[in-house]
């Protein structure tokens, strides 16, 4: 199976400085590599948190909350995304870090 890109949620702090997903659509690059982290949502969305480079993500519109999150992208900095869990099941076989 080829891997494609995932799509994924940006993150926002909230209460207790905890991040919380936002409904901000980005796209982790099919090349980068990602570390599942054992947040969880409620509600009724699904969502795995990952912890990801910044330079991996590119952003599917521009707004404060993609600004935020994105500004500036450098190499060697994380930041902390949102898929769904039936995507991240596709994505088993991908290395973690």
């Amino acid at each position: 199976m080829e891997n494609k890109n995932l799509i994924c949620y940006l993150s926002e702090r909230g209460h207790n400085n905890f991040w919380y997903p936002t409904k901000t659509k980005a796209i982790i690059q099919n090349t980068c590599n990602f570390e599942k982290l054992n947040f969880i949502t409620g509600g009724s969305r699904k969502l795995c948190a990952l912890k990801v480079l910044k330079s991996c993500i590119l952003p599917t519109d521009f707004n404060s909350c993609s600004v935020d999150n994105m500004s500036p992208p450098q190499e060697d900095e994380y930041i902390v995304v949102w898929v769904e869990h039936h995507a991240i099941k596709m994505y088993t076989n991908k290395k973690e870090m």
